[in-house]
């Protein structure tokens, strides 16, 4: 099967974290492209030591999920968390098998938006995650428990064992939505050295006609004097 991909820029902070957080939910820099690409131009000029125009190669679909939604949410992040607030009355009133089905599919989508939210509001400076760059146990067995939520749902066959979920989902929430963010940084970091690792290339304006885009070579240095 054929998987598409869409090139994203990272000339801005923002366009970084989106990149970090579409990896850290799961997807990929897609096969058979270059992955990532560093391109010099009259409007990113060359400096020693620093990126052109940095775009990375981004699966469009992971685990069926097209990355519009992910922009989606990221756009707009209000919504998730006023669902994942919402999610426990539901597990408590769960009325019949059709809405426990619903409960239960309904988990992980709820899941994963909120801790895209969360990224996201980390990058806005909105939340605050202490020791950002350590894993702690707590945390690693937060994330092991609602990754297997779902599960614990659909056993909760009476009144009891949902509040009992109920109780689980509450102590565990917090935890997990920090470790989520730090993912998120460690895949920042990592994608904010990537561009060292791609060939440099020039971009040359021209009138009329598509940019002419010439990978380094013999006279990379002559070019970059010129047209950068």
């Amino acid at each position: 099967m054929r998987v598409g991909y869409t090139t994203t820029g990272t000339d801005t902070d923002e366009r970084t974290q989106f990149i970090a957080a579409a990896l850290t939910l799961g997807f990929e820099l897609a096969d058979n492209t270059p992955c990532v690409s560093n391109v010099y131009s009259i409007d990113r000029t060359f400096e020693p030591g620093q990126p052109g125009d940095v775009r990375y190669f981004l699966a469009t679909h992971s685990r069926g999920i097209p990355i519009q939604e992910i922009a989606a949410i990221w756009r707009n992040h209000d919504g998730p968390l006023e669902s994942a607030k919402a999610f426990p009355g539901r597990i408590l009133t769960i009325a019949d098998n059709q809405s426990h089905c619903e409960v239960v599919t309904a988990f992980d989508d709820v899941y994963q938006h909120s801790a895209l939210v969360y990224m996201r509001r980390y990058g806005l400076s909105r939340v605050y995650v202490s020791d950002p760059h350590n894993l702690h146990n707590e945390e690693r067995q937060a994330l092991e428990v609602l990754d297997g939520f779902a599960k614990v749902i659909d056993n909760a066959r009476d009144q009891k064992s949902r509040e009992a979920a109920c109780r689980l989902l509450a102590q565990h929430w917090k935890p997990a939505m920090c470790g989520w963010v730090k993912a998120f940084v460690a895949n920042m970091l990592e994608l904010r050295n990537l561009w060292q690792e791609a060939p440099a290339a020039i971009k040359i304006q021209r009138d009329n006609l598509p940019p002419l885009v010439i990978p380094k070579g013999p006279k990379f240095k002559e070019l970059l004097k010129r047209w950068t």
